[in-house]
Protein backbone atom coordinates (compact mmCIF):
# COMPACT_ATOMS: atom_id res chain seq x y z
CA UNK A 1 0.00 0.00 0.00
CA UNK A 2 1.58 3.24 -1.11
CA UNK A 3 0.71 6.51 0.75
CA UNK A 4 -0.07 10.10 -0.05
CA UNK A 5 1.78 13.32 1.45
CA UNK A 6 -1.00 15.94 1.69
CA UNK A 7 0.16 19.25 1.73
CA UNK A 8 -1.36 21.94 3.79
CA UNK A 9 -1.54 25.66 3.31
CA UNK A 10 0.25 27.64 5.76
CA UNK A 11 -2.93 28.69 6.95
CA UNK A 12 -4.50 25.29 7.90
CA UNK A 13 -5.37 25.21 11.45
CA UNK A 14 -4.55 20.82 10.77
CA UNK A 15 -1.21 22.31 9.32
CA UNK A 16 0.49 21.69 12.63
CA UNK A 17 -1.97 18.58 13.94
CA UNK A 18 -0.12 15.07 14.16
CA UNK A 19 -0.90 12.15 12.19
CA UNK A 20 -1.64 9.00 13.49
CA UNK A 21 -1.75 5.46 12.18
CA UNK A 22 -3.91 2.77 13.81
CA UNK A 23 -5.21 -0.47 12.44
CA UNK A 24 -3.78 0.65 8.52
CA UNK A 25 -5.81 4.01 8.94
CA UNK A 26 -4.75 7.56 9.19
CA UNK A 27 -5.84 10.42 11.05
CA UNK A 28 -5.32 13.49 12.79
CA UNK A 29 -4.32 13.53 16.47
CA UNK A 30 -5.29 16.59 18.76
CA UNK A 31 -4.27 20.46 17.51
CA UNK A 32 -2.61 22.44 19.47
CA UNK A 33 -1.58 26.01 17.85
CA UNK A 34 1.74 27.39 17.62
CA UNK A 35 2.51 30.15 20.07
CA UNK A 36 2.22 33.04 18.17
CA UNK A 37 4.52 36.20 19.47
CA UNK A 38 3.39 39.42 20.01
CA UNK A 39 5.84 42.26 19.72
CA UNK A 40 3.68 44.97 21.81
CA UNK A 41 2.95 47.21 19.01
CA UNK A 42 -0.26 44.74 17.12
CA UNK A 43 -3.27 46.40 16.21
CA UNK A 44 -6.23 46.49 17.98
CA UNK A 45 -9.71 46.26 16.87
CA UNK A 46 -12.93 46.67 19.01
CA UNK A 47 -15.73 44.43 17.71
CA UNK A 48 -19.07 46.07 16.17
CA UNK A 49 -22.07 44.63 16.01
CA UNK A 50 -21.78 43.72 12.41
CA UNK A 51 -18.43 41.37 13.67
CA UNK A 52 -20.27 39.74 16.31
CA UNK A 53 -18.95 36.05 16.03
CA UNK A 54 -17.27 36.49 12.55
CA UNK A 55 -13.49 36.30 13.33
CA UNK A 56 -13.36 34.67 9.77
CA UNK A 57 -14.27 37.87 8.38
CA UNK A 58 -12.04 39.66 10.75
CA UNK A 59 -9.24 37.27 9.93
CA UNK A 60 -10.00 37.73 5.96
CA UNK A 61 -10.04 41.61 5.82
CA UNK A 62 -6.59 41.46 8.19
CA UNK A 63 -4.98 38.78 6.56
CA UNK A 64 -7.16 38.25 3.28
CA UNK A 65 -7.62 34.42 4.52
CA UNK A 66 -10.06 33.52 6.58
CA UNK A 67 -8.45 30.54 7.43
CA UNK A 68 -6.33 32.35 9.91
CA UNK A 69 -9.22 33.19 12.76
CA UNK A 70 -7.67 30.40 14.92
CA UNK A 71 -4.59 33.09 15.39
CA UNK A 72 -6.72 36.25 15.97
CA UNK A 73 -9.18 33.04 18.84
CA UNK A 74 -6.01 31.82 19.88
CA UNK A 75 -3.98 35.26 20.93
CA UNK A 76 -7.17 36.67 22.77
CA UNK A 77 -7.48 33.32 24.21
CA UNK A 78 -10.91 32.57 22.89
CA UNK A 79 -12.86 29.46 23.57
CA UNK A 80 -16.47 30.11 22.21
CA UNK A 81 -16.37 32.70 19.23
CA UNK A 82 -20.10 33.17 19.27
CA UNK A 83 -20.25 33.88 22.79
CA UNK A 84 -16.79 36.04 23.00
CA UNK A 85 -16.63 38.01 19.80
CA UNK A 86 -19.58 40.26 20.78
CA UNK A 87 -19.80 44.31 20.29
CA UNK A 88 -17.42 46.46 22.76
CA UNK A 89 -15.18 43.38 22.95
CA UNK A 90 -11.07 44.50 21.97
CA UNK A 91 -8.65 42.07 20.42
CA UNK A 92 -5.25 41.87 19.58
CA UNK A 93 -4.67 40.93 15.76
CA UNK A 94 -1.50 39.41 15.21
CA UNK A 95 1.20 40.41 12.82
CA UNK A 96 1.10 38.06 9.82
CA UNK A 97 4.69 37.62 9.80
CA UNK A 98 4.65 36.57 13.62
CA UNK A 99 1.97 34.38 12.15
CA UNK A 100 3.81 32.97 9.69
CA UNK A 101 7.21 32.80 11.96
CA UNK A 102 5.30 30.86 14.15
CA UNK A 103 3.93 28.39 11.79
CA UNK A 104 7.85 27.88 10.37
CA UNK A 105 9.30 27.52 13.76
CA UNK A 106 6.80 24.52 14.29
CA UNK A 107 7.91 22.74 11.11
CA UNK A 108 11.73 23.56 11.85
CA UNK A 109 10.98 21.83 14.94
CA UNK A 110 8.91 19.02 14.02
CA UNK A 111 10.69 18.25 10.89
Amino acid sequence: MSSKQVELPFTSPSKKTRLYTHGGKTFFGVWQPPDIVLDGDERVITIDTAQEGRLDTIAYREYGTRELFWAIAHVNQINNIQAEVVAGVELIIPKIDNVRAALQEEDHVDG
